[in-house]
Formats: structure tokens, C-alpha cells, sequence
């Protein structure tokens, strides 16, 4: 018999590459970048795959990851690089991390049946918990408030 259900955060519950990408957007507009978005967002991910590359080898310390992509995607299209780029990044990056579709109405019907579980992957496990608060999952499936993490 079944007792519990773990889903994974990025990718299952939440869309990542959808938030990432809106945060990216955001950020470009604020710093009035003269390239296109299109070309901004391109080297962005070049850059997080890089990053993760060299994480894989344990070259570069995880919790790196957004000042790494950000500060290198900066430098790659001539634009200065200041820390707050990172700060209006994250904090676009919390506002649109929100559920796919339909996601809450089935974590709702399965908790009344089964515990729930979440895990994650992330490298940074604070900023991990801010996005899962942010979600506002803790609050639906979990019974916690935003306030918990």
C-alpha cells in the first residue's frame, strides 16, 4: 500500500526554465541592455551550462551559480557588472516561481489520501526554500506558512 507521494520541485511542481527566463527578461530590461534579449538569454545559458560543467568537475563552489552566469553573460556583451543585477535577478526569480497548472488541485486531493514529500537538487538550499515558500505550495499541500522558511 501506498503511504506517501515525493515530488520533485523544479521541473515537476514548478517551471524553472519559465521562471528563469521571465527573471532573465526582467533584469535585461531593467539595465536597458543594448543587445537583444534573445541574445542575452542565449549566453545566459551558455553560461549556466558551463557553470554546471564546472561543478561537475568541482571546480567552482555551486553556491556561485547566478553571480557566475550573470556576471559572465554581463562581460560577454561589453555591459558593467554591478551586484544588483544579481539581487533583481533572485528577486524576479522568487516572484514568478509558481506552480504549473492544475498542480495545486492534485497535491490538494492527494494529501488527503497520502503524506507528501518534496526533494530537490539545488545547489543553494536556503535559496531552495525561499522559492518553494514563494510558491506558495508550503501553504496549499504542506500546511506551512511562507514565514516557515
Amino acid at each position: 500500500m501506498i503511504e506517501a507521494i515525493v515530488f520533485d520541485f523544479d521541473g515537476t511542481l514548478v517551471d524553472f526554465v519559465d521562471s528563469d527566463t521571465k527573471s532573465l527578461k526582467h533584469l535585461h530590461s531593467v539595465v536597458e541592455a543594448k543587445v537583444s534579449f534573445d541574445e542575452f538569454l542565449e549566453t545566459a545559458v551558455d553560461e549556466i551550462m558551463e557553470f554546471h560543467r564546472l561543478v561537475d568537475q568541482r571546480l567552482i563552489d555551486p553556491l556561485l551559480m547566478h553571480r557566475f552566469r550573470l556576471e559572465k553573460t554581463f562581460k560577454a556583451h561589453g555591459m558593467q557588472w554591478d551586484d544588483s543585477a544579481l539581487e533583481i535577478y533572485k528577486a524576479e526569480l522568487f516572484r514568478t516561481c509558481v506552480p504549473f497548472d492544475g498542480v495545486v488541485e492534485v497535491l490538494v486531493q492527494l494529501r488527503e489520501r497520502f503524506k507528501l514529500g518534496l526533494i530537490t537538487n539545488a545547489y543553494d538550499g536556503v535559496e531552495q526554500r525561499k522559492r518553494i515558500a514563494f510558491s506558495g505550495l508550503l501553504c496549499v499541500c504542506w500546511g506551512r506558512t511562507k514565514s516557515t522558511y
